[in-house]
């Protein structure tokens, strides 16, 4: 029985702080597949220690299931959950490598938050019955720091009142079409608002506008860059004639990914708080 406590709760722990990692790190999944590659290969070199060193091969096996297979079902789990194997996506996303530019909604942000609030718990709880010594603090601690940034995630998610995205047509962006995300979507991909595989939807950033009630729109940026009157017809996509940031758009490249701050002001502006490149 404790080895399988022990295989759910390394299963667990593995996958809650690379799904951490990968959420604080703009949803990029380099960081977490190298800190899991690294635990991967220090287990696995101990298991190669072991078996050079004569022990039974049952005692291998169990080995290798107990220390390298958690970690593996962690890569897999972890890769599932956040869109796939980036080697099955690669020639759709050859500018953005290891970079997801599926739409994260607040939903699935919320459930994120949620599974790392239970999970911490459980985790919690586990190390410890089962768990002594300085591995006990240790799990503890990430716990609880997974379980802060679960609640802090959920709180966020309050927050928005609105998500849409906005798809940018013409080489310099002359033309702008909105889609609103529904509120029951637990992400988003382009063949989810733009039908039409004849052209390039780049996934170019995201604007959080904060209103003065605090609450949060948030826009996701596409840009179809061509010089062609693209077909519209049959697309779930309504016309928009200006943004409150049209001004700004200019900041946006083609190939690369930033997000954008900006407050609104008592009359009606916006005012720009802060932005980041994200890829």
């Amino acid at each position: 029985m404790d080895y399988v406590i022990n295989f759910v709760m390394s299963l667990a722990g593995y996958f809650i702080l690379s799904v951490f990692i990968y959420n604080i790190a703009g949803r990029k999944r380099k960081i977490s597949l190298i800190i899991l590659s690294v635990f991967t290969l220090i287990e696995t070199y101990q298991v190669i220690q072991a078996a050079l060193m004569g022990v039974l091969p049952s005692m291998i096996i169990l080995l290798f299931v107990a220390r390298v297979l958690p970690l593996l079902l962690a890569f897999f789990f972890f890769m599932s959950f956040t869109g796939g194997l980036p080697l099955l996506k690669f020639k759709f996303r050859k500018k953005l490598k290891n970079f997801n530019t599926d739409i994260q909604t607040k939903k699935k942000t919320f459930f994120v938050g949620l599974s790392m609030i239970i999970g911490s718990i459980v985790l919690i709880l586990l190390a410890y019955y089962f768990i002594e010594d300085i591995l006990m603090f240790v799990v503890m601690g990430l716990s609880l720091i997974s379980f802060g940034f679960g609640i802090y995630f959920i709180l966020m998610t309050q927050k928005i009142s609105e998500e849409k995205v906005i798809l940018l047509v013409g080489r310099e962006k002359e033309h702008i079409y909105g889609f609103n995300i529904p509120k029951d979507k637990l992400s988003l991909t382009v063949k989810d608002f733009f039908k039409n595989d004849r052209y390039i939807v780049d996934a170019i950033g995201e604007i959080e506008m904060i209103h003065e009630n605090k609450s949060i729109t948030k826009h996701y940026l596409f840009w179809i860059a061509t010089g062609d009157k693209v077909d519209m017809t049959g697309e779930d996509l309504s016309k928009i004639s200006r943004l409150s940031y049209q001004d700004f758009l200019g900041h946006f490249e083609k190939y690369h990914y930033k997000k954008v701050w900006f407050m609104e002001t008592k009359m009606g502006n916006l005012e720009l708080i802060k932005e980041k490149q994200i890829k």
